[in-house]
């Protein structure tokens, strides 16, 4: 059986949250913001009502309005996202809402499904829930059937039944419903997946968090050892990779990036001799990094390289 909630931004006001609760709303969406990161464009309300929602225990979301029409935009809207939601654990996932004719609407489908996988694989990447809202319209002429396929669905189509033909998660089924608590008009929804409410899928684990550490230690060794000015936002994006690829490690090399890589293979119970995680690639790291490679079917050439990189952050 569906169960009933709404999704809200700033345009509700002040809503007294505990008059919701009493309503039997049993879930919310709550918009962050809109477009890329900047903090003018982060919703006013949105903080408040995560922090009520979580005092009164209840289950929540959190959406971002897409003005993305290139994937470099899509990235900073990710951004966004991660830092409104930074500390936050949305139990009903994170949804990339898709509907803006005048951004999103005007490119071409492999533009969108880039646009999209860019901002979902960022926010998955960090351990969160990641789905795509759109319309019906949307749905059935411009998203790609691999984006249906791949993402949970958030449909919108405002009548007395969804005619959307795919899977979907949430049907947002009108913009007019009235709630005890919250003055004027709100965003109806019908949620499909129980056991989201229940709190069993979402929460980052202790292992995706250590995943973000390590990733955020090795850009700011990055940093230390060869003055990128990477942002030590714990994501492995295209310019980290591209430092890694242009400062791989061999033999006689040093620095931060060596001591770290180290760690990395001792954390792993890979054995690098006496000296131990001491910032210098010697025979034995090298001797380590060859095992290493065997053992995960990789080029074995004792050097460290992208792919070593990612294979030692799991």
């Amino acid at each position: 059986m569906p169960i009933k909630g709404i999704d809200v931004s700033e345009h509700q006001g002040k809503i007294n949250w505990e008059k919701v609760k009493k309503s039997g709303i049993k879930y919310a969406i709550l918009r962050c913001g809109y477009g890329m990161d900047i903090t003018s464009q982060d919703d006013s309300e949105f903080e408040r009502n995560i922090k009520e929602c979580e005092k009164r225990k209840i289950p929540y979301g959190v959406y971002l309005f897409s003005y993305a029409d290139t994937v470099e935009k899509a990235k900073s809207e990710a951004l966004h996202t991660l830092r409104r939601i930074n500390g936050y654990k949305p139990r009903l996932g994170v949804w990339y809402d898709i509907e803006d004719n005048k951004t999103s609407g005007k490119v071409n489908k492999q533009m969108l499904s880039n646009i999209i996988h860019t901002y979902c694989n960022i926010i998955k990447n960090l351990g969160y829930r990641v789905g795509v809202y759109a319309s019906v319209s949307w749905l059935d002429n411009k998203i790609e059937k691999q984006i249906k396929n791949q993402y949970p669905i958030w449909v919108a189509q405002y009548y007395d039944k969804c005619e959307y033909t795919g899977k979907y998660t949430m049907w947002q089924y009108t913009s007019c419903e009235t709630v005890d608590g919250i003055q004027g008009n709100v965003d109806g929804n019908y949620l499909y997946e129980e056991y989201l409410i229940e709190g069993k899928e979402s929460e980052i684990s202790k292992n995706q968090l250590e995943k973000i550490n390590r990733i955020k230690e090795l850009q700011k060794c990055l940093n230390k050892d060869f003055q990128t000015q990477l942002i030590e936002d714990g994501i492995i994006g295209p310019k980290t990779m591209q430092v890694i690829q242009m400062h791989y490690l061999k033999y006689y090399t040093s620095g931060q990036f060596v001591k770290w890589t180290q760690t990395q293979l001792n954390r792993k119970e890979y054995y690098l001799g006496k000296c131990g995680a001491d910032g210098k690639y010697g025979k034995d790291t090298q001797t380590a990094v060859r095992k290493y490679q065997k053992d995960k079917k990789l080029i074995i050439d004792g050097c460290t390289g992208a792919e070593v990189i990612q294979s030692l952050l799991q």
